[in-house]
């Protein structure tokens, strides 16, 4: 997931970068992570039962209309912030689908054959350390 080269390791602060910045936010989110895993996965050990909730932007943007009328109540911050994540993780690890059909989207199809055909995909262009600009201009050279 991360990359050999220690230039770009350094260039993922993942610890002062991240969790330095954000750690209440964090703590929120993976409290949020286990009480989910709770309800959705009873007695199961913590995991990411990701074919159980497949419409991440659409329950991001839910919470954040539920914010605006419970402004005082964090879960929905936090609700939006895990589906938010949820959703970043889906696009890196090039998973995303139309759910509502329950078929693959052919646009990302296509994306993913292109990838492939590359042997590299947009996410481990990241974290080999080259810049987001660069890794763009890769992905559109195709």
């Amino acid at each position: 997931m991360l990359p050999k080269d220690a230039t770009a390791r350094k260039q993922i602060p993942v610890f002062s970068g991240l969790l330095k910045y954000f750690p209440r936010a964090l703590a929120a989110v993976a409290h949020l992570s286990f009480k989910g895993n709770e309800q959705h996965n009873p007695g199961e050990p913590l995991h990411w039962a990701k074919e159980k909730s497949k419409d991440h932007q659409d329950a991001l943007l839910r919470h954040m209309l539920d914010e605006l009328h419970d402004p005082n109540n964090p879960e929905h911050a936090t609700a939006a912030a895990w589906r938010a994540l949820a959703h970043l993780e889906t696009v890196l690890e090039g998973l995303r689908m139309n759910y509502e059909e329950k078929k693959p989207d052919p646009k990302q199809d296509l994306r993913r054959e292109i990838v492939e055909a590359r042997q590299l995909s947009f996410a481990e262009q990241v974290t080999e350390g080259i810049s987001a600009h660069e890794a763009l201009a890769r992905k559109n050279a195709w």
